[in-house]
């Protein structure tokens, strides 16, 4: 496993597998809370411009996201 920071350019690869993850726990969230994507470009672009995001990598594939502010 390699965990690296994400850049701009690796958005395409990590809205479906951050958008994946929150269909999981949607349940969990009082109503009204989960809108599908979960995470739009726009949204992507918003976070990374207060945070660090980070993503695990295996084999070359993108299995997780995580965010550090």
């Amino acid at each position: 496993m390699t965990i690296r920071a994400l850049m701009p350019a690796d958005r395409d690869t990590a809205l479906p597998v951050i958008n994946g993850a929150a269909r999981w726990y949607r349940e969990f969230l009082p109503a009204g809370e989960y809108h599908e994507p979960e995470m739009t470009p726009e949204a992507w672009d918003a976070e990374r411009s207060r945070k660090t995001c980070y993503g695990a990598f295996v084999d070359g594939a993108l299995l997780g996201v995580m965010g550090l502010e």
